[in-house]
């Protein structure tokens, strides 16, 4: 069900192509978050007062807080911790005012 999707998407040799589809993708992102906090401020205190809730979580819920954060933010840290590997040093990954393609030596 997948496979030929799969292929298809392999075939893509520039990256460019591919822009279009990560600005929609932020954009439905942006979106999302945009809902659910619209989300959360309209229907905050439906449920109980906002004076009783906690100001602070119980210290059991701490882990998955923590376990979440950490996910989040770990994309970020591989990245940067690969930039410093590559055989190109970094004040050349500008040239001529055009950013260098990284990613896609196809050409």
């Amino acid at each position: 069900m997948l496979f030929l999707p799969v292929v298809i998407y392999c075939y893509i040799r520039e990256l460019d192509d591919l822009a279009i589809f990560s600005m929609i993708a932020n954009v439905l992102l942006i979106a999302g978050i945009a809902i659910i906090y619209e989300y959360m401020f309209t229907h905050l205190g439906e449920c109980q007062p906002v004076s009783d809730l906690p100001l602070v979580a119980d210290v059991s819920q701490w882990p998955i807080f923590f376990g979440t954060a950490i996910y989040a933010f770990e994309g970020i840290g591989v990245v940067s911790h690969n930039i410093n590997f590559l055989n190109i040093p970094v004040n050349e990954l500008v040239k001529h005012g055009k950013k260098i393609r990284l990613l896609n030596k196809s050409k």
